[in-house]
């Protein structure tokens, strides 16, 4: 049989059923299209590709990539498709893509497992910031960054009612939050660290600063604020390893320390206790 090509015919010969492919033959267009017939290509190395792209339909609505033993690759069609997937090549220095496209002004990539739908990659209109993974050897903690091509990035995360968390960025960051889980009778951390020689904790809302950690070289001792039960006092209390550690209330300027329904059993130079009302 025969099979026209633009400028030149190439006469495919079939080979008897049960012929045994030789190595030799890899590449041999006569020889390479009878192996893909009898399915007799598996374990030998080849390469077939057109000079121009091309597409190609098999006409039917399931089409299969197969080895000898299993389906290895499915592609499932649907009525009056517009989309689809495309793979692209690269050279060096560029990823290799994997994109969705198609005649839809935004079209959306659905990873799903057999269960259902595992992770969704929504399309916006002219996207240049994005998502990074970034895996690590033995010993390195795998990365999860915002980034592109603007010159800062930040990134939220979201449930499907809305934003629960917003991430800032800043030019130049060294400094971060740390967070640490907690063995049984160990307490989670939240810690602020960097690469400065310390680094102080903010805590601010929507206004201003609220409340600031201030960092010092080997700290030992720390403030202790503890809840009650009904009927209880909350306590603020000085603690560390020191057998004993001093509780100090600077005011700031000539301000005064004060307190609401105070008691107080002698004078303090510096604290009011008269009511104050919040």
């Amino acid at each position: 049989m025969t099979a026209a090509y633009p400028s030149s015919v190439f006469i495919v010969t079939v080979h008897a059923n049960g012929e045994q492919l030789q190595a030799s033959h890899v590449n041999d267009c006569e020889s390479e299209l009878a192996a893909i017939e009898a399915g007799l290509l598996n374990g030998y190395a080849h390469t077939t590709f057109p000079l121009n792209d091309f597409s190609v339909s098999l006409g039917k609505p399931t089409n299969r990539f197969a080895n000898l033993y299993t389906t290895a690759l499915q592609a499932l069609d649907v009525a009056s498709r517009v989309n689809y997937l495309e793979i692209d090549a690269a050279a060096a220095t560029s990823p290799v893509v994997l994109q969705a496209k198609g005649t839809d002004t935004a079209v959306d990539l659905s990873l799903r497992t057999k269960g259902g739908e595992a992770l969704r990659l929504a399309d916006t209109a002219a996207p240049v910031n994005f998502l990074r993974v970034s895996p690590k050897p033995t010993g390195g903690n795998p990365d999860l960054a915002f980034t592109g091509s603007d010159t800062t990035v930040g990134g939220t995360l979201s449930t499907k009612g809305g934003t629960q968390m917003a991430f800032a960025d800043v030019a130049s960051l060294v400094n971060h939050f740390l967070v640490t889980g907690g063995a049984a009778g160990t307490a989670p951390q939240l810690q602020a660290t960097g690469s400065d020689p310390t680094v102080n904790f903010d805590l601010f809302t929507k206004t201003g600063r609220a409340l600031q950690l201030v960092d010092l070289a080997a700290i030992v001792n720390y403030l202790q604020i503890q809840p009650s039960a009904t009927g209880g006092a909350v306590g603020i209390a000085a603690a560390g390893s020191d057998p004993s550690v001093n509780l100090t209330l600077a005011p700031q300027g000539l301000g005064y320390v004060t307190a609401r329904n105070a008691l107080v059993t002698g004078a303090v130079a510096g604290i009011s206790v008269s009511p104050v009302v919040f």
